[in-house]
This record gives structure tokens, C-alpha cells and sequence, in this order.
């Protein structure tokens, strides 16, 4: 999808619009610019998953009681500072655990990148996930590709236990 959404021959969705209000936009590369490459697969990859954390995050501030909510209204809180100084706080542990799940599955991030841009241009969009797989099975180091497999779970279950030890 995100192909065609950034595709300059034929003619992609987003240079179709963009062209609207600037006609030089029908031409522009996304996914073959170094400069924008990294951000684009961080848009695509931060898509794939935005749905599933609205609704960690819608169900945890519904699960806050009414009756919380209610008596900091009645303290003077309200709009901005109910959510700073209330429900913020109250999901805490719903935010922590949200954070270990992106870091573990940025870690693990591969198929978007290398569909899209095969690491490329140079390296510009390469992560550690698409590293690991051209050394193993492109460049047939499959010691080094193990050897990268083995730091990315070590590094997971740090930053894990580091964001849990941190939240208590």
C-alpha cells in the first residue's frame, strides 16, 4: 500500500495531491531520497501499529474512575491539567509498558523497511532487523548475522527490564 501511496511512476497518491498545490511535487522521490527515506519507513512502520496503541490508550483512560475525575473537577482542574496532573499519572503503568512494546518492536521491525526500500538508498533506511538478514542470507556471514540476532534480543530484554525497573 504504502508503494503505491509513495510511487512516482506511476504517479503515487501522495504526489498526486501534493501536485494540487505545488505542480513540481508530481515528481518527487520519497522512498529513493536519503534524506527522507528513514522518515518515510518510520511513518509506514508507525501506521502498521497506531490503531493497537489508540486503544490501549482509549481503554485506560475509560477504565479511570468517574468518581476521580469528578473530584478533581470539583478541585479546579480541568482541560489540560486533568490530564497532566490526574489521568496521565493514574495510567502510568499502561504509558510504560506502551514504551516497551514500541522499543521491542522497532527492534524487531523488517518486512515495512525492506519492502519499501530494501534498506536503500546506501543505507539510508537500514535498521538493525534489515542489517542482520542481508549479512546472514545475502552475504552468506551467517555467524555475524547470528551474532546480530543475539544483541537485538540481548538489547530488548535490557531496555526492558530498564524501562520496568525505572517505572516501579
Amino acid at each position: 500500500m504504502f508503494q503505491n501511496v509513495f510511487s512516482v511512476n506511476p504517479v503515487g497518491m501522495l504526489n498526486y495531491f501534493l501536485s494540487w498545490f505545488q505542480p513540481s511535487m508530481l515528481d518527487s522521490e520519497w522512498l529513493s531520497d536519503p534524506h527522507r527515506s528513514l522518515l518515510i519507513v518510520a511513518i509506514a512502520e508507525g501506521y502498521k501499529f497506531a490503531a493497537v496503541y489508540m486503544v490501549i490508550f482509549y481503554s485506560a483512560l475509560i477504565s479511570i474512575s468517574e468518581e476521580v475525575i469528578e473530584a478533581a473537577r470539583m478541585d479546579g482542574a480541568s482541560g489540560w491539567k486533568l490530564y497532566r496532573y490526574i489521568k496521565l499519572p493514574m495510567i502510568k503503568g499502561i504509558i510504560f509498558t506502551s514504551i516497551i512494546l514500541v522499543l521491542n518492536g522497532s527492534l524487531k521491525s523488517f518486512d515495512i523497511p525492506y519492502l519499501l526500500t530494501y534498506g536503500g538508498p546506501g543505507t539510508s533506511s537500514e535498521l538493525v532487523a534489515t542489517y542482520m538478514y542481508k549479512q546472514a542470507f545475502s552475504s552468506m556471514y551467517y555467524g555475524y548475522g547470528s551474532a546480530i540476532a543475539v544483541f537485538i534480543a540481548v538489547e530488548c530484554f535490557l531496555w526492558s527490564d530498564s524501562l520496568c525497573k525505572s517505572s516501579k
